[in-house]
């Protein structure tokens, strides 16, 4: 409701000020070519207050509902009535620096390539542009098993032996499904990559796809080999992620039972939503336990 007051008092006095200005070029060009410019207005006023306070009324009369429903929009929300009057609106929002320092050229299935997110964990490096469910494209190599400690390895299309698997998917315009390319051979790969405190990865990436994949990323990349994240050095326990609960539950466990030596399950914890109790069965000083 004191939204509509506030659009229809407005409306009001754009109404009467647009026939003011009708009226002030009625009475000659000048006079409307100067009523344009608000400041001088009150001179034509003053000069024809017969002919023009018929606009002035109406645009008094929008003042009415306008004043009304600012004051019911400060009795509900004093913070927006804040914001709405110190023209905070009208500023552009602060862009948010990107987490990771990614500068690749190329492109994906023929269109450019610029991944938000990146990661590798489990032994998958995986880089994915798009933050719904489905990413608009994405790049995921599948290693032999997760590194500790500096990443480098060189792929060329006639290597033999074990190599890595290379799954490169799009999301094309207008479909539901992405479509999907899995590569065992064929590619040239190239990774340099080095650690980085506290969970981090940074060095070089080359990956070439055969030609009718149209796909060539070349650059720097760097990535995360967890699932937490930093602020001002320490765990970001409002992070949602498996590694953040169990950093919060091997916390907690450490603090009350001070001392003791602590197994967690090789498995991995997964946030229950909601949901505030975990269950969980850990083994302190060798004897199973449960919470």
């Amino acid at each position: 409701m004191d939204t509509l007051l506030i659009l229809g008092g407005l409306l009001l006095i754009l109404a009467g000020y647009a026939w003011l200005v009708m009226l002030a070029f009625a009475r000659g060009p000048l006079w409307g070519l100067a009523c344009l410019l608000p400041p001088l207005a009150p001179v034509f006023l003053a000069r024809h207050w017969g002919f023009a306070r018929k606009a002035l009324f109406l645009g008094a009369l929008g003042c009415i509902p306008l004043v009304v429903g600012l004051a019911m929009l400060a009795s509900r929300d004093s913070a927006r009535l804040e914001a709405i009057l110190s023209l905070q609106w009208l500023r552009s929002e602060p862009v948010a620096a990107p987490e990771l320092d990614i500068a690749l050229r190329g492109e994906l299935d023929g269109q450019a390539f610029a991944p938000q997110q990146a990661e590798l964990i489990d032994g998958v490096l995986s880089l994915r542009e798009g933050q719904d469910f489905y990413a608009r494209r994405e790049v995921r190599i599948r290693l032999a098993a997760q590194p500790h400690g500096p990443l480098r390895l060189d792929v060329l299309p006639d290597d033999r032996g074990p190599r890595p698997v290379v799954e490169v998917s799009w999301l094309a315009p207008g479909a539901d499904l992405p479509e999907a390319v899995r590569l065992e051979r064929g590619y040239s790969l190239h990774l340099d990559l080095r650690p980085e405190a506290p969970n981090r990865l940074r060095g070089d990436f080359h990956l070439v796809l055969p030609t009718q994949y149209r796909t060539t990323l070349s650059g720097r990349i760097e990535l995360y080999t967890d699932r937490l994240r930093y602020r001002d050095g320490q765990v970001d326990t409002r992070f949602d992620s498996a590694d953040t609960l169990a950093y919060v539950l091997r916390d907690y466990l450490q603090r009350r039972f001070p001392g003791r030596q602590l197994e967690l399950p090789a498995s991995r914890l997964e946030p229950l939503g909601s949901i505030m109790q975990v269950p969980l069965d850990f083994r302190l000083d060798g004897e199973a336990q449960h919470l």
